[in-house]
């Protein structure tokens, strides 16, 4: 088409002609840019500091259920549980029976595993709350519980990091 020409000899529009030649942004534009880039700074720092909370608040759970639990009784593994998520997996979780204050008593862990972990029939020393002891504690679940503190605290620092040094650097 025709191209008209402004009174500084370049083409009308000549500022946006040139800057988009060169690539270069707008104020307007390159605040646009940077909000962009600090949300998905923010956002990365905030999922990450998320779930270094949710491992922490975890690890303090654990710890403070482990520490209640000062009585230790024989248990036997009862049963296994089978529960189906909504992805269709499995996650097994062991029922065990076991005597406190001289009363059988049949408590379904609330840590599950896939595999099953436990088969029907072992023998199982657990800890349990006396004061409630339905709240029970298994020195053999003991690592999966760190395992699963330690990921949620590992991938939470990443983001976090990942976050502050998108923030700082502009990067994005």
């Amino acid at each position: 088409g025709i191209v008209k020409y402004g009174s500084a000899g370049f083409p009308e529009g000549g500022t946006d002609f040139l800057r988009k030649l060169s690539g270069r942004k707008t104020r307007q534009e390159g605040y646009k840019g940077m909000n962009v880039k600090i949300f998905i700074a923010v956002v990365f720092a905030g999922l990450g500091f998320l779930f270094v909370l949710i491992g922490v608040l975890l690890a303090v759970f654990f710890r403070k259920r482990r520490e209640k639990a000062s009585a230790i009784a024989a248990a036997t593994v009862a049963d296994v549980e089978r529960r189906s998520g909504s992805d269709g997996r499995s996650c097994y979780y062991p029922v065990f029976a076991y005597y406190a204050d001289g009363i059988m008593r049949r408590v379904t862990s609330s840590f599950g595993s896939s595999p099953c972990r436990y088969h029907v029939g072992e023998e199982v020393e657990i800890h349990y709350n006396a004061e409630k002891p339905e709240q029970i504690w298994v020195e053999r679940d003991e690592g999966m519980k760190k395992l699963c503190c330690g990921i949620f605290i590992g991938l939470g620092s990443l983001f976090f990091v990942i976050g502050v040094v998108l923030g700082t650097t502009g990067i994005v």
